[in-house]
């Protein structure tokens, strides 16, 4: 009902409004130089400007603060507030979906670690795929991916199902990454230098 007396020229002053606010950033890694990563920033910010749209300069961002998860001692997290679930209801009582996330906070961003998760993401993707929603069938989204939540580092592990519990969910999640580590180790150099370079 809202969209039937919007008129074409306050959706474009507002859509004109919306992007003048806009503020870019671009990471540029995989094979390439500081050269290519110059040109590239060079043309966005070209493309940013033939089409007319301003850039907010950066001081204007407002800056945002982000709950810091205090570290497991010891590496003991049976009785930690590190591994505090939490836990939202549903709103419709009747939904048979769930939906589990484990974050892992990592810390304050930096290009090398920002990297360094980018690749174990990769590393870890499929077989988190293949096992938990091929083979398994343990739910229709599996996926694991990095975070990066106003400047603080994490990845994430994701589980949509609608045949298991939230409970087991996470135990099956928690199992991955505990087998995952032995193939790590093992992994074959060849194998990893493979994942770098796609």
């Amino acid at each position: 009902q809202a969209l039937n007396n919007l008129a074409t020229n306050t959706f474009m002053t507002t859509i004109r409004s919306i992007l003048d606010q806009m503020s870019v950033e671009v990471l540029y890694h995989g094979n390439c130089n500081q050269d290519d990563a110059r040109t590239a920033a060079t043309m966005i910010g070209n493309a940013l400007k033939t089409s007319g749209v301003k850039t907010a300069p950066k001081e204007s961002i407002p800056k945002e603060l982000v709950l810091k998860i205090r570290a497991a001692e010891n590496n003991d997290m049976s009785n930690d507030l590190s591994q505090q679930p939490v836990t939202l209801p549903g709103l419709d009582p009747n939904e048979s979906n769930t939906a589990v996330e484990l974050y892992f906070q990592i810390g304050v961003d930096n290009i090398e670690e920002r990297v360094m998760i980018d690749v174990l993401c990769q590393v870890m993707y499929e077989p988190l795929f293949d096992q938990l929603r091929t083979k398994e069938q343990f739910g229709y989204h599996v996926s694991v991916g990095p975070r990066w939540t106003y400047g603080v580092l994490g990845m994430s592990f994701e589980v949509v199902t609608a045949s298991r519990s939230a409970v087991e969910a996470t135990e099956r999640l928690e199992r991955f990454l505990i087998d995952f580590r032995k193939v790590l180790e093992e992994m074959l150099p060849s194998t990893f230098a493979e994942q770098v370079a796609s």
